[in-house]
């Protein structure tokens, strides 16, 4: 793929209720299944870091190893930054990056992580792909997505149902 990025994040960067529900994450709530598997000294990738909520926790598992977090949002990239200032963690680093071409000329990561990533790419193989390509041997990739068709919503709500199938066509 080339490197013009021509996709966007469905739901934007801005407004309340986003920033407010991605303030809210952790490494303890949403990468709660990928913990066991992060030891002290391990370099790794998070891909689409956003804010850097969930970096963050990463990059405290690890300690001293080191955590970089890409994003495709220059505003992100500056969130994660001041909020891993503000929390003085100084293990980890942001840098803007396209899960399509990961900035990393061969494999360097022990583990590659991505939350809520594939379901805004029109082409998630082709970024599996790459996440692979820069895994080391017998690296672990841990990617948590949503899966549209899997939502149950009780009671029924028909406004519900055509949010979801607006989100599906997009």
């Amino acid at each position: 793929m080339s490197s013009t990025n021509t996709e966007s994040y469905t739901h934007g960067y801005e407004g309340t209720l986003t920033l407010k529900l991605h303030a809210g994450r952790s490494a303890a709530t949403h990468a709660r299944f990928i913990l066991p598997y992060l030891q002290p000294g391990m370099h790794v990738l998070d891909c689409g870091c956003g804010s850097g909520a969930i970096t963050l926790g990463l990059a405290q598992a690890v300690r001293p190893g080191q955590v970089t977090g890409i994003d495709i949002a220059e505003v992100e990239i500056e969130r994660a930054r001041n909020r891993a200032r503000e929390e003085r963690v100084d293990n980890v680093h942001f840098e803007l990056g396209n899960v399509y071409e990961l900035p990393f000329s061969e494999p360097a990561f022990d583990l590659v992580f991505g939350h809520n990533v594939l379901e805004h790419v029109a082409q998630p193989d082709q970024a599996l792909r790459e996440i692979h390509r820069v895994l080391k041997p017998g690296g672990i990739a841990g990617i948590r997505d949503v899966d549209i068709g899997g939502n149950l919503i009780a009671p029924p709500d028909e406004q519900l149902w055509q949010w979801l199938g607006l989100m599906e066509a997009v």
